[in-house]
């Protein structure tokens, strides 16, 4: 049988630094060998940069527990009961999986006893780590918020707006980009062309979204161009609140999240630099509502039309894309897609 040594940081910077990560290390097999183990008994799990929150979706906790289902741990050594997770919930969760597979829990800096006052002690010191935690979210969020207010700078973001670049925590004008926007805005406006002809254009020219994992346009992120404020110079704070899914994560391996729209007097506006004026904005969006009220009379016919609504509340819309022709019928097939 083996000991298990779990250790974990909560930042990539911690991670890159390996300092509290190898500090942990040490202290846990210090742990081990004074208990008796050998390095060849210890099994490490490391865990960089994962946070203390999503327990679910940590691959290294993820194999811990599927290695103890196996029987091929008796005891597991934690440096600290907040880097299994500072969630009193999954601390307890995991904690009771890992007693159930008779897997002893060994902390380094605190003393835990498998015995109704050793839980009562743990349940507490866990509930004032979830409530300082708590505090910590709270802080951090008013903090970032002060500091909008008083247009020291924008609240961190991983990719700015298309037509801007980031530049000591400012929001600053990307010429070459801006000019797309712009241009985007004229073929709309001025040369009435949909989403997806402004998308094909650009694809021809060879102009790619901000994100790099995306190669083509699509029509959300152009209605996004030419709906958003920030464009005339009014970006916008603390509008959605945004909840993690607890467990459930997308392709890319992050957390879910669900949104939902605050109380407009919660909602923070900022000014920053414009790229078009506010008629020619006006004009995009008198366009769209034209677009959106003369839509019946599409020659496509969309039949979950309205139907279909995302966790934000906005409602899906619907487009289609033209496959190969049939080399024997001659027919085209068509797909439609909602997002």
């Amino acid at each position: 049988m083996h000991v298990a040594i779990y250790v974990r940081v909560s930042t990539t910077s911690q991670a890159l630094k390996g300092t509290s990560l190898d500090s942990q290390i040490t202290l846990c097999k210090n742990k081990a060998k004074e208990i008796g183990y050998l390095d060849s008994h210890i099994l490490l799990y490391k865990e960089a940069g994962a946070s203390g929150e999503d327990i679910d979706i940590r691959p290294e906790m993820t194999r811990l527990r599927e290695d103890i289902k196996k029987g091929e741990i008796s005891k597991i050594i934690i440096q600290h009961p907040d880097r299994l997770s500072r969630e009193l919930i999954d601390k307890l969760t995991v904690c009771r999986e890992f007693e159930k597979y008779g897997v002893e829990i060994i902390f380094v800096d605190t003393e835990f006893q498998n015995t109704p006052e050793g839980w009562l002690f743990f349940n507490v010191m866990s509930s004032i780590a979830t409530y300082e935690l708590g505090l910590i979210r709270k802080r951090t969020v008013r903090g970032r918020l002060k500091a909008v207010e008083k247009g020291k700078k924008v609240m961190p973001m991983r990719v700015p707006p298309f037509g801007y670049e980031l530049v000591n925590n400012q929001l600053v004008i990307h010429k070459k980009e801006a000019d797309i926007v712009k241009q985007i805005y004229h073929w709309y406006v001025y040369n009435q062309l949909t989403l997806r002809q402004i998308g094909e254009k650009l694809y021809r020219l060879g102009v790619v979204p901000k994100r790099k994992e995306k190669k083509e346009w699509n029509a959300s992120s152009i209605r996004r161009i030419l709906t958003s404020e920030i464009y005339i110079g009014k970006y916008t704070y603390n509008k959605r609140k945004t909840q993690k899914i607890k467990g459930e994560k997308t392709e890319t391996g992050n957390p879910k999240k669900t949104y939902t729209i605050r109380e407009k007097e919660d909602w923070i506006t900022i000014d920053v630099p414009r790229i078009v004026d506010e008629t020619l904005f006006n004009l995009a969006q008198k366009q769209r509502n034209n677009n959106t009220k003369n839509s019946g009379n599409t020659k496509n016919q969309y039949l979950l039309k309205g139907l279909i609504k995302c966790q934000c509340g906005r409602t899906w819309e619907g487009t289609f894309y033209s496959g190969r022709k049939d080399k024997i019928t001659g027919e085209q097939q068509k797909y439609f897609i909602y997002r």
